[in-house]
């Protein structure tokens, strides 16, 4: 689900993934968002197996500040 005013997501247990940052690849660009600690999160399980989250969404509006894939 994204925020319409700020640029995060909010998972299913309504904790807001940050947009670490946007690239590009010879696929097209991408935005990445995250949250380090899902430890505690009654509904992990719904979301990852592993210590975070994290959220490709393909299509990211602007490249001009994008970082290049692998940085």
């Amino acid at each position: 689900l994204r925020e319409a005013t700020a640029d995060v997501l909010v998972c299913p247990n309504e904790r807001e993934l940050a947009l670490i940052g946007t690239y590009v690849c010879g696929s097209g660009a991408y935005r990445l968002y995250g949250l380090n600690d899902c430890g505690g999160c009654s509904r992990k399980a719904e979301c990852t197996t592993d210590r975070g989250r994290r959220v490709k969404l393909r299509g990211a509006a602007s490249t001009r500040d994008a970082s290049p894939c692998g940085r």
